[in-house]
């Protein structure tokens, strides 16, 4: 009888603290694939307490808000690898082609391309013409927010760096928006890509219990 070894925690020993309170342990489900969305609500919610500070003070710096993008930016990156991840398994199970391969998902920055490979799972869920979320009227309207977003921070590093690879600046001259409101219209994208998400892995686990079951 082969005994299973007993799993031994891999611990960041400088970081060790001396109180239970602020551990935390990461990867543990042995399943990283499947934890974007896991991610993504964590980066949504970092960067909803982080504007809201914003908005609280009565006086901020302009850079305050390069943090609050880029949280928002990722969060919408990995809410969309998610959706993708467990929508194009259920596309596969459905005998339904899939637009990006699993290689292309994980190395792309590009919410365009990312964008294009939610359309045929949005379709799967009846949602491309009759959308779920009054915010958004239909797809098209989805698609133009993720072409303005990636046109503005195409690979998630102009509100990173000051500079790009090349040494221009990663913004327009006197680039200039509204940093609460910006967060505002995230929060309903990134809520309705959560509710997706949510779908999308809910309908794949219940296919393939109900296929296996069936076996």
């Amino acid at each position: 009888m082969k005994v299973r070894r007993a799993f031994k925690p891999h611990i960041w020993s400088r970081f060790r603290g001396k109180g239970l309170h602020g551990n935390v342990v990461l990867n543990f489900t042995k399943f990283p694939k499947g934890e974007f969305g896991v991610y993504a609500r964590a980066y949504h919610e970092a960067g909803q307490h982080v504007a809201r500070r914003l908005a609280e003070r009565r006086g901020y710096r302009d850079p305050d808000a390069c943090p609050i993008v880029f949280l928002y930016r990722h969060a919408l990156e990995l809410y969309l690898k998610s959706f993708i991840y467990w929508g194009n398994s259920l596309l596969r199970m459905n005998k339904k082609a899939v637009v990006m391969k699993q290689q292309e998902l994980f190395r792309t920055h590009n919410l365009l391309r990312l964008a294009a490979a939610t359309r045929p799972i949005f379709r799967l869920a009846g949602s491309l013409t009759k959308w779920p979320d009054a915010s958004f009227k239909s797809f098209k309207h989805f698609e133009r927010l993720l072409k303005e977003l990636d046109r503005t921070d195409p690979g998630s590093y102009s509100f990173r760096y000051p500079i790009n690879s090349k040494g221009d600046a990663s913004l327009p001259g006197h680039f200039c928006f509204n940093v609460s409101d910006f967060a505002a219209q995230l929060d309903q994208l990134l809520n309705l890509l959560s509710a997706a998400d949510t779908w999308a892995y809910e309908m794949f686990q219940a296919q393939a219990e109900a296929e296996y079951n069936y076996r």
